[in-house]
């Protein structure tokens, strides 16, 4: 065989002429057609490079890139069709050896021991094989349907690497395995070690060569661990037992023998021992542990719920409820909240050591750190604001609203305590404030500035007897209304009573005026008299009604005169239409200043009686007597009478020239 290049060539060493058109060139030909390089008979077209065989297009399609150098192997690539598996295509690596099956043209009868790994395609006649597999076509999952195999030379794994075998695909499912021989059952089917130390199915490392995850997939075989794996020592699974909707993440979550459902527990020893409850959620470490059957029970911390076997509670935090036994319909957040709670039911602690030494008490409220944190067996309290019911112990239906607000009996019952550190000291009190933040001002209704429409009637009531009682002779209870108390000579507070009167603005809240007083330091009571002189001080008009209809009305006024007018009104007494009425009216006069008659300070009393009717308006006065007129002090020259005045009656009073007098009259009026 000859080539030529440059228009040169050589047959058995000895020089051609000139190239023909048929001859290739060095720097390529230019052709009319396409034409072909290569041998015309039954031989390969080797390639030599550098005195070597570099490659060789054998006569079966193959293209083999090898050395000729057996002593030096090297990696090296075949491109074939196979002839023994018919129509295969693919690419072989291959270790050069010193059998001459290493160049062998098939491919075949050395492949086995010195292959590394071929990819090939396989027509249908022996099963449509894809994949990258040994030479030979062992290994393969199947020979019926479409497969994935990596095989190594020269063992019986396939592809090992670091002790673990990548095994098959499934064509067929879509299976993978890794780590086994067998044909894959599940998506992904490892086969991994159920403890750790012994290597891992996964590690991961960081940057500086440290694991920072290791898991390894637990035996299905083991029912601890059903259908589970573990990742950093966390068993992570679901229980396809007789229950259902069941969901456990973690160490000693639920069990495999359980029947209940729609649980679900996240962490640590979270419902280790349930059995057939249902609808609880556990997340923590030991929460929920020793539930079997109770239901709705819903648990999250440390140590939450730790011992119940009841229903229907609710725990967050540290050492929530953590006794509870048998209590059922209990809510707890905070840290050792109702914690020695063992049969308790219907409580609700929420803040630091709310309720916590409460055992078997039930139907309490607390709210505020320390809040009924001495309790221990007392039933239907509600506890507001930190430290608040400290000292109540057994006490039922009290109400404690407010920092430290609370009793210092320990067995109170039904009372009150209201504001920052209120005390009750006995049952059923209502205490309002403490001596170091006193209430001074209380509002009722609609705040201290708001102006809006009337709130309609508002009432404080004693119930004295319960509606419903049977007993004809039971009496009412006493109510106290006690003004502040002092001490030793100290005064007591006073009671007063203030109203707002109606105003002329309508946006403008009215002014409060004081319309009653028990005096604190003399017991005297005044109406519209701010300093009562006596027992009962009425200040304005005032009225007397013996019986409905029948009443007898004092009313009073003060004039100065500086003269002898005649006729000055002291008084103003309104007659009303179809009346008869009597008029008894006293007099008081005293002369205050002047040069006129008589001596500054003189004055006595004149009495002056009448009645008069009102006839459709018009009045008509009786006689009036002058049943009293003193003489000893009088001034000489003073007087007075009634006089009419459209359906008013005057008491009209007559001084003296150039003296000031004072005059007070008070009228007793009566009608029918």
């Amino acid at each position: 065989m000859g080539f030529k290049i440059n228009n040169w060539g050589w047959t058995g060493g000895a020089p051609t002429p000139p190239p023909t058109d048929d001859d290739w060139l060095l720097d390529g030909n230019t052709e009319g057609a396409e034409k072909y390089i290569g041998t015309n008979d039954a031989y390969n077209f080797p390639v030599v490079v550098n005195g070597f065989l570099n490659s060789t297009f054998t006569t079966d399609g193959r293209l083999i890139v090898s050395s000729a150098l057996p002593s030096a192997p090297h990696q090296n690539i075949a491109i074939y069709t196979d002839t023994v598996i018919s129509n295969q295509i693919g690419i072989a690596a291959r270790i050069a050896t010193n059998t001459a099956n290493n160049y062998a043209a098939n491919g075949v009868v050395g492949d086995k021991s010195d292959s590394l790994f071929l990819l090939r395609y396989a027509s249908a006649t022996v099963g449509s094989l894809y994949g990258l597999t040994r030479a030979d076509g062992s290994y393969v999952v199947s020979t019926t349907s479409n497969g994935l195999s990596i095989v190594a030379s020269n063992d019986s794994k396939i592809i090992q690497w670091c002790n673990k075998v990548i095994t098959t695909a499934d064509g067929t499912t879509g299976f993978f395995a890794i780590n086994k021989t067998a044909a894959p059952t599940a998506q992904l089917d490892v086969q991994g070690n159920t403890t750790s130390g012994s290597g891992y199915g996964l590690k991961v490392w960081d940057g500086a060569g440290t694991p920072v995850l290791n898991f390894y997939i637990a035996d299905d075989a083991v029912v601890s661990s059903r259908l589970g794996y573990w990742i950093n020592g966390v068993k992570v699974f679901y229980l396809p037992n007789s229950g259902f909707n069941n969901v456990a993440v973690g160490l000693s979550v639920m069990n495999s023998t359980m029947s209940g459902s729609s649980n679900f527990g996240f962490g640590s020893s979270v419902l280790t021992a349930l059995t057939t409850g249902n609808n609880n959620i556990g997340i923590g470490m030991d929460v929920l542990t020793s539930n079997l059957t109770g239901g709705n029970n819903i648990g999250i911390g440390t140590n939450v719920l730790k011992a119940t076997t009841g229903s229907n509670n609710s725990g967050f935090g540290y050492n929530v409820l953590a006794a509870n036994i048998g209590g059922i319909q209990n809510v707890g957040m905070g840290t050792s909240v109702l914690e020695l709670a063992t049969s308790a039911n219907n409580n609700v602690g929420v803040g630091f050591s709310a309720l916590s030494s409460v055992g078997v008490g039930g139907n309490n409220t607390s709210i505020g750190t320390q809040s009924l944190s001495t309790l221990t067996s007392g039933t239907s309290n509600v506890s507001i604001g930190s430290q608040s019911g400290i000292g109540c112990i057994t006490g039922t239906g009290n109400t404690y609203l407010g920092y430290a607000s609370t009793t210092s009996s320990s067995a109170t019952n039904f009372s009150i305590a209201l504001g920052y550190g209120a005390i009750t000291t006995a049952s059923s009190q209502w205490v309002v404030g403490d001596v170091t933040a006193p209430i001074n001002t209380s509002f009722l209704g609609r705040g201290v500035s708001t102006v809006v429409a009337s709130l309609g009637t508002f009432s404080l009531s004693i119930t004295g007897v319960n509606a419903g009682i049977t007993d004809g002779s039971a009496a009412a209870s006493i109510f106290y209304w006690d003004g502040a108390v002092g001490t030793g000579t100290g005064v007591g507070g006073s009671l007063i009573g203030r109203i707002a009167i109606a105003g002329s603005t309508a946006s403008t809240r009215n002014a409060l005026v004081e319309k009653f007083r028990i005096d604190g330091a003399t017991g005297f009571i005044g109406v519209n008299q701010p300093s009562p002189v006596k027992q009962f001080s009425v200040l304005g008009e005032s009225r007397f009604e013996p019986v409905s209809g029948v009443a007898e009305d004092i009313t009073g006024a003060t004039v100065n005169t500086t003269d002898a007018t005649a006729n000055v009104t002291a008084q103003t007494i309104a007659i009303a239409s179809g009346t008869v009425a009597s008029l008894e009216t006293t007099i008081v006069y005293r002369k205050t200043g002047g040069a006129g008659v008589g001596t500054t300070g003189d004055g006595t009393v004149i009495k002056l009686n009448s009645s008069v009717k009102n006839v459709a308006g018009t009045l008509t006065l009786d006689i009036v007597q002058n049943t009293y007129s003193g003489t000893t002090n009088a001034i000489a020259g003073v007087s007075a009478t009634y006089t009419v005045s459209g359906t008013n009656i005057l008491v009209s009073v007559t001084g003296v020239v150039n003296d000031n007098i004072t005059w007070n009259a008070v009228t007793h009026f009566s009608k029918v």
